[in-house]
This record gives structure tokens, sequence and C-alpha cells, in this order.
């Protein structure tokens, strides 16, 4: 089995598996690599700040990320209540002429929150911006309701630049066991994968992958494949080299030991499998975080811009976190908060 992908000196390569283990070109570099910009000069913001253009600097390239929404809290008041999950981040990068010296805000998406235990509502990401250049729209929360189907989160959406992506929907919740995973951010890859609810009861799925790689009603999607590819329906979206994760053991977040500067710049790990798993399990950059079914802690988180899995369990333990970006995933069972989404991002390079 072989898979196309691009070297440090930005021509294709073709990344071979022999029978006897990989084999992998030291020169190869996972998906969604724009290329080394200008002097190789880059900055990434997790918080609000300033950026003043550098001297003898006259073009930047800049990378957005909103926030994801966060998850509503679960009640169990008339038989429990239903949850959807939340939607993710938009994405925007391009490139732009600047004077020296010029100076810039930063403004960073705060993730939406977790709404307390008792269908208390959870809230929107923030919209992350550099000036007036380029933004990204954070995604909704997801919703409750006593009885019915909820619908998922809306994803925010890209504004200027040369390219923009929106960010996955959260899955609907269908019923009192059957709650919404949460949408994966936009990404040079294109829009966010949507969550996914359950089809019967009881079923975890995960959250959503990057490149519209969308979960399943019980496994989570990654930048190179959607959930429930398999036969084995817990199994999420396959790695770079197209293996996937098929056991609840700890993955290997770069399986081919690609060189990465900063979070969305390069893709290259599976989704971790879902059902159940060790605490702390996670899922790679890009892919979305395991549904679990369990009494004893909370979901994992999605990697860098994956949606959040869904927690089955009675338990106060809370659906997973998204990645950065990434929606959150909602919960069922017992009376627990909601999840909080992924932060925005920016990445600066000159």
């Amino acid at each position: 089995m072989s898979r196309v992908v691009q070297r440090r000196d930005g021509q294709s390569g073709l990344l071979g598996l022999g029978s006897d283990g990989e084999t992998v070109n030291a020169g190869m570099i996972g998906v969604g690599f724009l290329g080394i910009f200008g002097r190789g000069m880059f900055r990434v913001f997790n918080a609000n700040d300033n950026f003043t253009i550098p001297a003898n600097v006259k073009r930047i390239r800049v990378r957005v990320i909103g926030a994801g929404g966060g998850t509503t809290g679960v009640s169990t008041s008339g038989g429990g209540w239903v949850c959807s999950g939340a939607g993710g981040g938009g994405y925007a990068h391009g490139v732009f002429d600047v004077v020296p010296g010029d100076v810039f805000s930063l403004v960073i998406g705060a993730p939406g929150t977790g709404g307390a235990p008792g269908s208390n509502p959870g809230t929107a990401g923030g919209t992350t911006s550099f000036g007036s250049l380029i933004s990204a729209t954070g995604g909704q929360p997801g919703a409750t309701a006593a009885a019915g189907t909820v619908p998922g989160g809306i994803g925010g959406i890209g504004i200027g630049g040369d390219f923009q992506a929106p960010g996955g929907k959260g899955g609907d919740g269908t019923a009192a066991g059957r709650p919404g995973s949460g949408g994966a951010s936009g990404s040079q890859l294109g829009p966010g994968g949507n969550g996914a609810t359950g089809v019967d009861p009881n079923d975890c799925p995960g959250g959503g992958g990057l490149g519209g790689n969308h979960a399943s009603a019980n496994a989570a999607g990654s930048a190179f494949g959607p959930g429930g590819l398999l036969s084995d329906k817990y199994a999420g979206g396959p790695d770079i080299r197209g293996i996937f994760n098929t056991t609840a053991a700890l993955l290997v977040e770069n399986p081919i030991d690609a060189v990465c500067r900063f979070p969305f710049d390069i893709f290259t790990g599976a989704a971790s499998y879902s059902g159940g798993m060790p605490s702390g399990a996670r899922s790679a950059a890009g892919a979305g975080g395991p549904g679990i079914q369990s009494t004893s802690f909370s979901a994992s988180p999605g990697g860098h811009g994956g949606g959040g899995g869904v927690l089955i369990g009675s338990s106060a333990h809370r659906g997973g976190e998204g990645g950065i970006g990434g929606g959150a995933g909602a919960a069922s069972g017992a009376s627990k908060p909601g999840a909080p989404g992924g932060r925005g991002l920016i990445i600066v390079e000159w």
C-alpha cells in the first residue's frame, strides 16, 4: 500500500509500506503543507496580542482559526434530555502586502463554554481576527430539549484572504441516549467534517475530522478519512499511511516523524479508537476525539482542529472538548456539565 505525500522540497513523493514494516522517506512531510513562506520565520498566537511588522518585511502570510462552540449541560429530569454537538470554527489564510513598523491588533477567539449541569446552555466560540485583514468566526453551541431531534451547532466561516473554509456542523441529538459529537474546524484541507449522532441506543460517535471527513455513529473522522470505514465500527479515520487505530491503546500521533513547525502546519495521524479507551487517550492532529462509554472519566478532546466525541455513561464526567477550533461533543446519562470548544489560533509567517 502507498500514499502520495509531499516532501520538504515541495515535490510529490511516494510513501511506501513494506511487508516487514514501514519504509518512510526522511524527506517526507504531512499533508496540508503550504510551503516555507518568505524567510521561514513565524509566530504562533494563542492569546490576544499585537504584532509589529519586522524591519524589511513587506509581505506576510496569515492563518486564522475561529474557536469551537461548547455544549449544554445534561439534565436527567423527566428521563433525560436530548443534547446536540457544537460546531467547529471557520478558517482562512492569505498573503498580504504590509509596511515595516505597522502594528496589527490580534484577537484570538475564546472557546465556547460548556453549560452547567441541568440543561443549561453552552456558548458559541469567538471570532479570531488579524486586524481588519482576515478573520474566522466561531462555531455555534450545541443545544438541548426535553424530546425530539435537536440540531447540532453550525460551523463558523472564514472571511478575507485567499482561501476560506467553514467549520463542520455538530451532530444532532436524537434521543436522551443519543447525543451528538462536535464538528471539526475548517483548515487548508477544506471544510471541517461534521459531528454525528448515534443510530442505536448507547452508540458513541467520535468527533469530525479535518478536510470534510465526517464522524460516524461510533467513530471519529481524521484528516485522511471519515469514521466507520472498517467492519470494526469503533475504528476512526486512518493516518497518512492508510493505517487505522483498531485498539484502545494510545496511538502514534506522528507516524512518519514528519517535521511539524506549528499547529495546522501539517497532518499525519489517525483518529483514536472509540467505545472504550484508557484515560488520557487522544486523537492525532486533524482528527476528532473518540466517543466513549464510561463511568470513570470524560471523553478525550479532539486533536488540533478535531471535534470532541460524545460520552455515554451514568457519571458526572462530560463529553469531549474540541481541539483547537473544534466543537465540543455532548453527553448523556447522569446530570453533568457541558464541554468547552477549542480556542482560536493565529499563525503569522514572513
